[in-house]
């Protein structure tokens, strides 16, 4: 993706406008399509079977995995060569329908798997339009769709982080604006040709405001300022049945202080919004984890929140004030790896917290109303090749018996939830780069090479294959 040459996420920053004489050999700028429809890397969603005949290969052999008639959903980049407008696509036999496009984050599916929540940005009316669509995931049809115009924002480089309601009826935005000030001439070095050119520059400043689409009345809420200028644009988010939750922080660049005068670094708050609100209902100061790194958080069965941060520090809040505690994950904490590995959490239908690290070989299942009690706890092998990998590597079986990793060398190995023994092994000769719950049950293992989709029930059956030009990030 093209960025304004300064331009980084969350700091008050310096980036030149780009005008028609900019255009030469040297230039880094881009436009603001251009900024838009990179914000996800040309993120594509596409929905099967039955669209498989149009959407996939022609020359591979096309399954349903074990439920037969209910549709999967592939998320990813489409190959450039082939697609450079991505796309969500559904439909029957020969015919197809695009439902949303250049999504701006990856796709939310509510904990009851029956709905899927898209969000993508695209220009409207010379400002940026933000688009929500909810698909229903057993028959692949779009059940709302509502478009947000920021008329505010003509030139503004725009973020979203989207949060879905517990029983999947809102999906709240939090909307992230960052707009150029203070624009000046500064002399800048040409590394080309070696002369002082001036330049026309300017420091760019994030503020965010919240949304809220309501899916039955296909209708949006705000959006609200929040007025909180100069913010890191980054932020965490969670959805209750009744409340927005936001993680937010001061712009460290903007309030650092001077050499003589230094100012403490700033900690994140926590906010809570009701619905169809901008006005707080609290905000109470968060332990000093920066929210930069998209952490994992939830909404407990219990009421309360969790985020998951460092890969082994689950903080659980009050969702009436906000105050928080903290417990470290033993099975991940005391574990070191030669490359870094994304810890992931993922949130059952029961409400239980499913907490894997591929990379250092560890997965836990913990209760959804007391996240201190471990439920189960697998010791599984590793694939060195994937330790660093940011795509799902473990699974759970839908009763929760049965657990699921990449083998070492290849293909899919089972364990018992209970015991921690390995109980199975299949597909040695393939190697998989993912491995993700499908909505409609079953697994599907995703690989670089062809077939890129490979499905499987819960006995580690193979039940079907599939084809894509594109590069798979999810699969739901």
């Amino acid at each position: 993706m093209k960025q304004p040459r300064s331009v980084e996420r969350g700091a008050a920053l310096e980036a030149e406008p780009a005008t028609a004489a900019d255009i030469g050999e040297w230039s880094l700028r881009s436009t603001r399509r251009d900024l838009l429809r990179g914000s996800l890397g040309a993120a594509i969603l596409l929905a099967g079977p039955r669209v498989l005949r149009d959407a996939f290969s022609p020359s591979v052999a096309m399954a349903a995995p074990a439920t037969g008639s209910m549709p999967y959903f592939v998320f990813g980049t489409p190959d450039p060569s082939n697609a450079d407008d991505p796309s969500f696509l559904a439909g029957e036999g020969a015919s197809t329908t695009l439902l949303a496009h250049r999504l701006a984050a990856p796709p939310l599916r509510s904990i009851d798997r029956s709905r899927l929540a898209l969000v993508s940005i695209d220009e409207v009316a010379g400002s940026a339009g933000v688009t929500v669509t909810v698909v229903d995931t057993g028959s692949a049809s779009v059940t709302a769709t509502g478009t947000l115009t920021l008329s505010d924002a003509p030139d503004a480089l725009v973020l979203v982080t989207p949060a879905l309601s517990l029983d999947a009826a809102t999906v709240c935005l939090a909307i992230s604006i960052t707009t150029p000030t203070d624009w000046r001439d500064l002399p800048k070095l040409n590394p080309l040709t070696g002369n002082t050119e001036t330049r026309r520059v300017a420091t760019w400043v994030s503020s965010h405001e919240i949304a809220y689409f309501d899916t039955r009345s296909k209708s949006f809420a705000g959006p609200f300022p929040l007025n909180d200028a100069p913010a890191l644009a980054s932020v965490n988010v969670v959805a209750t049945a009744t409340d927005f939750y936001l993680w937010t922080m001061a712009e460290p660049a903007a309030v650092r202080g001077t050499k003589a005068n230094r100012t403490p670094a700033p900690i994140p708050d926590l906010s809570a919004y009701p619905f169809g609100s901008g006005s707080r209902r609290f905000t109470q100061p968060a332990p000093a984890t920066w929210p930069v790194n998209g952490e994992p958080v939830a909404a407990l069965t219990n009421g309360n929140l969790v985020r998951l941060v460092s890969g082994s520090i689950l903080e659980t809040y009050s969702a009436t004030d906000g105050t928080s505690n903290s417990q470290s994950l033993r099975d991940f904490a005391a574990l070191t790896t030669p490359r870094p590995a994304r810890t992931r959490m993922d949130q059952r239908p029961d409400g239980s917290l499913f907490i894997s690290n591929p990379g250092l070989g560890r997965a836990v299942l913990l209760d959804g109303r007391n996240p201190s009690t471990v439920r189960a706890s697998v010791a599984h092998d590793r694939r060195a090749s994937l330790a660093g990998s940011r795509l799902p590597q473990t699974q759970l079986s839908e009763d929760g018996k049965a657990f699921y990793a990449l083998g070492p060398s290849g293909g899919i190995v089972s364990y018992s939830a209970s015991s921690g023994q390995r109980t199975a092994a299949v597909a040695d000769d393939m190697q998989f780069t993912g491995l993700y719950r499908l909505s409609s049950g079953g697994l599907a293992a995703t690989s670089f090479a062809s077939p890129k989709l490979t499905f499987f029930d819960d006995s580690l059956t193979q039940v079907g294959v599939a084809d894509t030009n594109f590069y798979i990030d999810g699969v739901y």
